[in-house]
């Protein structure tokens, strides 16, 4: 188990942060919010805490519940055997398009962008993590800088693009850097 009281610091997208605590999912709860399960916190969270660290199969082709970790590689909670285990509840954390953290996947870790009350819905812009979505779906997160359709980064126009570039994925800076719009 994670010591929670633990100060850290991770080398992570080319800097060091000093993070506060690192929580457990002992610190959130699953819970239903209108018809979608959701992870919520059960103590404040500081920005820049690890949150959490997820694991699961690493598989190469997108599921609806994966997580996109580089070019041809997702990691993917639904194919472990223990349901019940509470270190899956990562895959439960919706999308925003004004999230409250992000998926550090050189890490493995859920990080906090800002500070999360008790009692808030940790949630992740997918489009920082995805490529190509395999189920695409219409956001329903009410930010004023809602995207409406969420589909993946290569959907992104530009200025969308450039939006979410200070927390999107390595295997997806590159798009950023060479202005790549093919396909993967």
């Amino acid at each position: 188990m994670i010591n929670s009281n633990l100060v850290m610091c991770v080398k992570s997208r080319s800097e060091t942060r000093k993070l506060r605590k690192q929580l457990t999912f002992d610190r959130t709860s699953l819970t239903i919010l209108g018809s979608m399960p959701a992870v919520v916190v059960k103590e404040k969270i500081y920005e820049g805490d690890i949150v959490f660290m997820f694991e699961g199969k690493i598989i190469s082709e997108p599921t609806r519940t994966s997580i996109q970790i580089d070019v041809s590689k997702h990691i993917d909670g639904q194919h472990e055997i223990d349901s019940d285990d509470k270190s899956l509840s990562w895959k439960f954390i919706n999308h925003s398009c004004e999230p409250n953290g992000y998926i550090d996947t050189d890490n493995h870790t859920y990080v906090a962008l800002r500070d999360i009350k008790v009692g808030e819905e940790l949630t992740f812009d997918f489009h920082t993590t995805e490529f190509d979505i395999a189920n695409p779906f219409e956001c329903d997160c009410k930010s004023e800088n809602c995207v409406k359709k969420i589909a993946g980064f290569k959907h992104l126009d530009k200025e969308q693009k450039k939006k979410v570039q200070l927390t999107i994925a390595p295997h997806l800076k590159l798009f950023i850097l060479y202005d790549c719009s093919f396909v993967m």
